[in-house]
């Protein structure tokens, strides 16, 4: 799934989606084994177990994380590079 343009609030809820994103100011992730690449990110929580999620360090090097869960990895090369090509 791509998302583009700018997101205010985005919640991801379900199992095993990739999903591509331009800008989300507040990602909330409820679900397991996502794979989530945002080019610019501002805040992300993830409930849930085996999720991960990306973000571009060009546009965004440091939004809020909040990880309320096992085997979750957030960080901006979870998804494999640092370069995002959405």
């Amino acid at each position: 799934m791509s998302i583009t343009g700018d997101c205010d609030d985005v919640v991801v809820s379900g199992d095993n989606l990739v999903i591509a994103a331009t800008e989300i100011d507040d990602l909330i992730v409820r679900g397991n084994n996502n794979v989530i690449a945002v080019q610019d990110l501002d805040n992300v929580e993830v409930s849930g177990s085996g999720n991960h999620v990306g973000w571009d360090p060009a546009y965004e090097d440091d939004p809020d994380v909040e990880n309320h869960g096992p085997k979750n990895v957030l960080r901006h090369d979870a998804v494999g590079s640092a370069e995002l090509d959405l």
